[in-house]
């Protein structure tokens, strides 16, 4: 009987250390995870997000917060994105606008509708796909992000949403960020908006002046899909803004903060995505 017991001891203990070790074979560092993670969005069909900036800037005397959000959703057969934004800007005003994008051969259609407190208006303007893509691609965006963030540590359990995740800390390193702005095209819509696209491109390359930018990352752990990344741009931004002034001997505003963040949800949810007729039918500004 002695011996039985302990062949049956002997082989519960094998048992558990082939657990064990499968169980160490089957984890998988940050990197890979974030990684598989972004597969399986790359592959999605539909979804929905939101995005939200939060920015502080001042010139002078005059400071100005900016809250910038925007809820939408996405298709990628057909390639369209819906979306409405809200920018707040405090003691300036506020702006609601309504936005359709949408993929034909190499040309991306879109289209806006500004609401200055009585209906949108809207207008209509055409560009090269290359020119366009960040627009359409909201799962792009968080996907290219995803993919540069560097230094992974996870840090632990969260609910966000509804959802169990698992958040991840890291950064997007300073040597990535021209990557990132050219990808989800913060430097073309920032160097439109203050007629600085050359200096901005000049000081983003230059990356020995810049900063790393913290991110975090959420991870369905059921799913394996991103839920959630937030970055703090706050010090990069000041970087940059700060290179673009000398560079033309010209004071610019600056930044006292810079937050972005993105949520998304509703995978392969999202029906059939209409663009309005008065939409369609507005004068191009092409």
């Amino acid at each position: 009987m002695k011996q039985t017991r302990k062949k049956l001891l002997a082989g519960l203990l094998v048992l558990a250390l082939m657990l064990g070790l499968c169980a160490c074979g089957e984890s998988k560092t940050p990197e890979e995870v974030i990684a598989k993670a972004g597969e399986n969005l790359a592959g999605a069909k539909s979804m929905t997000f939101d995005m939200a900036m939060k920015m502080g800037m001042s010139a002078g005397d005059e400071t100005v917060d900016v809250t910038m959000t925007l809820n939408g959703e996405t298709t990628t057969e057909p390639a369209i994105v819906h979306a409405d934004m809200n920018i707040d800007m405090g003691g300036f005003g506020a702006i609601a606008m309504e936005m359709y994008a949408e993929q034909s051969d190499s040309t991306v259609a879109t289209y806006i509708g500004v609401d200055p407190g009585s209906g949108l208006t809207w207008m209509k303007e055409e560009t090269a796909l290359d020119e366009a893509s960040a627009i359409l691609d909201a799962r792009g965006d968080m996907g290219s992000s995803l993919a540069l963030a560097a230094n992974l540590k996870e840090i632990g359990t969260e609910t966000v949403g509804g959802v169990e995740t698992t958040r991840y800390d890291g950064v997007i390193t300073k040597e990535n960020l021209h990557e990132m702005m050219e990808n989800n095209g913060m430097l073309d819509e920032l160097g439109d908006t203050l007629n600085l696209k050359q200096s901005l491109e000049e000081a983003a390359e230059d990356t020995e002046a810049l900063s790393d930018v913290p991110i975090s990352i959420w991870i369905d752990k059921e799913a394996m899909l991103p839920v959630k990344y937030e970055m703090d741009m706050t010090e990069m931004m000041q970087s940059l803004m700060a290179q673009v002034s000398a560079a033309v001997s010209m004071e610019y505003p600056t930044v006292s903060g810079m937050k972005i963040s993105m949520t998304i949800g509703g995978i392969d949810t999202v029906e059939a995505i209409t663009i309005p007729d008065e939409a369609r039918n507005a004068e191009s500004l092409s």
